[in-house]
């Protein structure tokens, strides 16, 4: 069958990359794609609308379509797939309300006891549309700041999705009365921050975990580390994801079949439970506190990025009998992934100006992707880039990532580096700690 991608990411190139190499799948196809995608199938050029999607699927009759963008699926792609019989891996928009609505997710958590940080207070310009734990407007957020910031740690976010830009981590007051100001008054994220939620800051080490679900049965994917801060040490403003490493050594076998037995599992039958059958990728940030306590962080409808371009590297078994059986409801059959034991070290390089505004009209050429795809078992995918006339160009905020396999987490580490090292543009940068979580604990063991 021919297999549409829906997205032009390095997630979209990463799981393109994996899914190119099934003997169950004929063509690949991307929308919109990327300079990377573009070398594993065909780029087209579509209206990336549920409509616009559909109408493509239908027309070239393509067998399965595995949709990136978590706001095309909150806008109901899947629905407009599943209305049409067209098998699209992906949760439906009621389900995907789990990552569209921060309030939302934190009532549903509440809901069904799932460990998560306290919520201390949804507001919201609109007034009170049945939110759990509504206390009032942006004058009310303020003050509540103002009185209780000295005693409690917050963190603020915006409600609805943006692009990964609207957690707010404060170190002073002043900080948290910004982000409040920035969301509900100078609307820096539109609709999506008019509502804001402020919950409880947790500390310990933070992890992602990944499940492959159909509603019912759910297989898990390796464990993965995703550093969000833009400076090195975990410094700056957050990200869409500067790195990650496979397999985390955050967190150990235990913690994740508690991870799974108290928060992915109930997460699953109580999604069904409310009539919301979950579908799709369940994609969680948790955060491994202190006290080894495992709490959610916040939930995503859609693989991650940047782990899907360390978890794809590593797996050993056939993505897609996985993702076809998801979306038409069939995954008991199927044993629990395979898995590389090696390291995998995956590190963004971004433009100077990220996660900054994109400068009007940003085009720069890119050198060295050729050199470090010679390099043995390194692996370059896309995101922000195109092809032009002298050769491939960056267009984005994050640019490509190089991910590097290795049997010792220094050696991945020190592979993805020199890779790093290699790619060359105007103003690049990137991180080169990242994996210093984990090698933090594998240097206590």
């Amino acid at each position: 069958m021919d297999v549409l991608l829906v997205g032009g990411d390095a997630r979209t190139h990463a799981l393109g990359w994996k899914i190119a190499q099934s003997p169950l799948v004929g063509k690949v196809l991307f929308a919109n794609g990327n300079a990377g995608t573009e070398e594993l199938g065909e780029n087209l050029d579509i209206e990336l609308t549920p409509k616009g999607v559909a109408d493509c699927v239908e027309e070239r009759d393509i067998g399965l379509t595995v949709v990136g963008p978590e706001k095309l699926i909150c806008e109901g792609v899947i629905d407009e797939l599943n209305f049409r019989d067209l098998a699209g891996y992906g949760p439906s928009r009621m389900a995907a309300e789990l990552e569209g609505s921060k309030v939302w997710a934190a009532g549903f958590l509440q809901r069904h006891r799932v460990p998560a940080p306290i919520t201390l207070g949804v507001y919201s310009n609109g007034g009170n549309n049945g939110y759990v734990n509504y206390k009032g407007g942006m004058d009310d957020a303020i003050e509540h700041i103002n009185g209780l910031f000295d005693f409690v740690r917050m963190v603020v976010k915006a409600d609805g999705l943006c692009e990964g830009k609207g957690v707010y981590v404060p170190d002073t007051r002043q900080e948290a009365l910004e982000a409040v100001y920035a969301c509900m008054r100078d609307k820096v994220f539109g609709k999506a921050g008019e509502t804001i939620i402020l919950q409880e800051l947790l500390e310990g080490d933070e992890t992602s975990h990944f499940a492959i679900t159909d509603g019912k049965h759910s297989r898990r994917l390796a464990s993965s580390e995703d550093y969000k801060r833009v400076g090195e040490g975990d410094t700056g403003p957050n990200t869409g994801g500067m790195g990650c490493v496979s397999p985390s050594l955050v967190v150990s076998d235990v913690d994740v079949a508690e991870i799974e037995e108290s928060i992915v599992l109930p997460t699953i039958s109580g999604m069904a439970a409310e009539g919301r059958t979950y579908r799709g990728t369940l994609y969680g940030g948790f955060m491994k506190t202190q006290k080894g306590k495992k709490k959610v962080l916040e939930f995503n409808a859609r693989f991650g990025d940047p782990e899907t371009e360390v978890l794809m590297p590593r797996l050993k078994s056939d993505i897609v009998p996985y993702l076809h059986a998801a979306a038409v409801g069939s995954l008991a059959p199927l044993p629990e992934p395979e898995w590389d034991p090696r390291y995998c070290v995956y590190i963004v390089l971004a433009s100077g100006w990220y996660p900054g505004k994109k400068p009007d009209g940003y085009e720069v050429p890119i050198k060295g992707l050729d050199e470090v795809s010679r390099m043995k078992d390194t692996y370059v995918f896309h995101a922000g880039t195109k092809k032009g006339k002298d050769g491939i160009y960056a267009t984005g905020g994050r640019v490509v990532g190089v991910a590097a396999l290795a049997d010792g987490l220094l050696d991945a580490q020190c592979m993805a580096i020199e890779a790093a090292d290699r790619i060359d543009y105007p103003r690049k940068k990137f991180r080169r700690d990242i994996g210093h979580r984990s090698m933090r604990i594998l240097q206590q063991r």
